[in-house]
């Protein structure tokens, strides 16, 4: 599959674009780091990969509403009102493709490259699905296992009924395959994107892939649980993913303003077609099946690789919950669910979580603690909660928690699609530093290799950004799996959304001191030591 594209540790950027606008990729040589390097002394304490945002994604599902994505093109003068809009994206259809590259990726590092410890494990920081399906979950938790993957879910090539499909024709939507009518769409018209013949049928091969030698474990993201991220799933909606009737459009009393309902970041939030609403016939699919944190746990239990549950227990499948604690090298990982099941895609945590938190790190306080969430700081102000639910817990309230805690070390997160650095100061000088790394589906498609390490009253958080094994010139006549990865890095990169200096693509990648860089912190447990 790798046909000796070794460009993990490599720079990866744009060619000079064409005329409208599209940019190839070339290599270039690999970044260094920020920062001084740990001593010859120093203790490591572990070694994790760090990935996040999958969004293993069943594209042909009726429940997702691509239609209102259209309203964030660069001409749509609804844009600066509803703001970015994310349910559609011309590549989602190569995601398992993507996963399958970047788990070869990551079977190849044995070592993290400066403190040459072995991998104690990856760590995926949620949204490791898009739609809060069982069968996207039942493709992730494969790939990993190293079952094999039908994107398809066993349907013909006449059933496809995706966002492209030559049944239900739109000029919004990247249409890949030549068109008999000769038509054509914007994304290839105006802004420069490839006429790739065999796509489709390439995307929905079943393929199976060798699964991660590393133990891995699972956090709970806002995709993870709710539809398209924002929306709480109920019994109307399970019966939209499993029906066969997919929404195409506003209903004829509609405007484009009832879309804000739609995507809120603060819940509630809601579907909103109506029966007006004009529809496309699909083949029904009970696998389609919404998730629900107990159920994402029970699944991640059944699941074939090490270690059992992937942090999960069977207290999280009793309890309906999603947070843990897990032993990851010389560490504590504290995995959180920040996701508010109520609705709205920004997160919250509950009272409970909180209380389990502050229980959790008395348990550890003398152990170095790794807090890992979907969600980032900044990002969980979701407080939405209706009449008689527990109060919901935000951003600032958990940072002063964790802050009054000695042993909290780090906190990596993802949710923004980005590589960025968070410094976190509280009182007396206290600095919690946040993680956030880069998605797999979006530009850059990164992940990193995170090493710890303890030097006397110093500790040292290494970061070395990786890119998976997606060939950068990929055969788009070939289209085996690291030509799909490739065209899908391609694709991101020129996001039609993002051409503009405010919604720049680029902003995704961070700095070099967002990417590799080395952190020194005060060893606060050192007295406790020695």
């Amino acid at each position: 599959m790798n046909h000796s594209n070794l460009t993990t540790e490599a720079t990866i950027g744009p060619d000079a674009p064409n005329e409208l606008g599209f940019s190839a990729l070339k290599v270039t040589a690999a970044e260094g780091y920020v920062g001084d390097r740990p001593g010859l002394n120093a203790k490591t304490l572990a070694t994790i990969l760090h990935s996040s945002d999958w969004h293993i994604c069943d594209a042909e599902s009726p429940a997702r509403q691509e239609y209102l994505d259209r309203y964030f093109d660069p001409e749509s003068a609804y844009r600066a009102i509803l703001g970015y809009v994310g349910t559609y994206r011309p590549w989602e259809i190569l995601t398992t493709q993507v996963a399958a590259a970047f788990i070869q990726t990551l079977n190849r590092i044995e070592v993290g490259p400066i403190s040459k410890r072995p991998v104690d494990a990856l760590v995926i920081t949620g949204d490791v699905t898009d739609n809060g399906q069982l069968n996207e979950l039942e493709w992730y938790l494969n790939l990993l296992d190293g079952q094999e993957v039908d994107p398809s879910g066993g349907r013909s090539k006449s059933d496809w009924v995706g966002s492209d499909s030559d049944s239900e024709w739109d000029e919004r939507y990247w249409h890949p395959e030549s068109d008999e009518a000769g038509r054509v769409d914007l994304p290839t018209g105006h802004f420069g994107y490839p006429n790739v013949p065999g796509l489709i049928c390439a995307a929905r091969k079943p393929f199976k892939t060798t699964g991660l030698q590393h133990p891995w474990l699972s956090v709970h993201g806002n995709h993870d649980a709710l539809l398209q991220g924002t929306v709480a799933p109920d019994t109307e909606l399970n019966e939209l993913a499993t029906g066969s009737k997919r929404i195409v459009g506003l209903a004829p009393e509609q405007t484009p303003l009832d879309v804000i309902e739609a995507i809120p970041t603060i819940g509630p939030a809601r579907y909103i077609h109506t029966a007006d609403s004009p529809t496309q016939e699909v083949t029904p699919d009970a696998a389609r099946r919404l998730s629900s944190p107990g159920k994402f746990a029970e699944l991640h239990l059944d699941s074939k690789s090490k270690p059992i549950g992937h942090g999960f227990t069977s207290k999280n499948v009793k309890d309906g919950t999603a947070y843990y604690s897990y032993e990851v090298g010389e560490l504590i990982l504290v995995a959180l669910d920040t996701v508010n099941h109520h609705g709205g895609f920004e997160g919250s945590i509950s009272q409970s979580q909180l209380q389990w938190l502050e229980s959790t790190l008395v348990k550890f306080s003398d152990r170095h603690v790794v807090i890992a969430s979907h969600h980032p700081s900044p990002a969980i102000i979701n407080d939405y909660c209706p009449n008689g639910a527990e109060r919901r817990v935000l951003g600032p309230e958990i940072l002063a928690k964790l802050m009054s805690h000695k042993n909290v070390l780090v906190w990596i997160n993802g949710h923004e699609h980005e590589n960025q650095i968070i410094l976190n100061v509280g009182l007396e000088g206290r600095v919690l530093p946040e993680i956030n790394t880069a998605s797999i589906i979006d530009w850059p498609q990164q992940a990193r290799i995170l090493e710890f390490a303890m030097d006397g009253e110093t500790a040292y958080i290494t970061s070395t950004v990786i890119n998976h094994d997606g060939l950068v010139h990929p055969d788009l006549e070939r289209l085996d799996l690291a030509d799909m990865a490739g065209l899908s890095r391609i694709l991101a990169f020129n996001d039609y959304q993002r051409r503009d200096p405010l919604t720049s693509i680029h902003r995704k990648e961070g700095s070099i001191a967002d990417r590799n860089f080395v952190l020194r912190l005060p060893n606060l447990l050192y007295s406790a030591d020695q």
